[in-house]
């Protein structure tokens, strides 16, 4: 494992922390590549200061995010008060990844989510 694939993560390296061959792609499995929720769990597990970021870390660091997250509990309250924005996001969620859905921000509704923090990336479409 190279100092490359620890790029993603300067806070860990800058503290000390390395990480397991696997732990990066198990990382992004369980985030979805979702830039909060990574952010999340590097900040969990940077706070705990282990020496490697390993699948165990990361798990813990995925059960502490599931026992409450106030940005997470945030979005949830804003989905419940937008219907449209809430069947946007439920449908982001079953997408087929091959086939993405179209992304316009001239679509309000997308804007609303990407606002609250629904969009897991600026490249998720426009459903159609």
């Amino acid at each position: 494992f190279d100092e490359d694939h620890m790029s993603g993560y300067p806070d860990l390296v800058k503290r000390g922390i390395g990480c397991t061959s696997e732990a990066p792609n198990y990382l992004h499995a369980q985030t979805g590549g979702h830039p909060y929720l990574t952010q999340r769990i590097c900040s969990i597990i940077e706070k705990r200061r282990p020496t490697v970021m390993s699948i165990d870390e990361i798990d813990s660091a995925v059960e502490e995010i599931l026992q409450g997250d106030a940005s997470i509990d945030s979005l949830v309250h804003q989905l419940s008060k937008d219907d449209e924005a809430l069947a946007l996001a439920r449908r982001i969620l079953r997408v087929d990844h091959n086939q993405p859905l179209r992304f316009s921000r001239v679509d309000p509704t997308i804007g609303r989510l990407e606002i609250i923090g629904g969009l897991p990336t600026a490249d998720v479409a426009v459903p159609t």
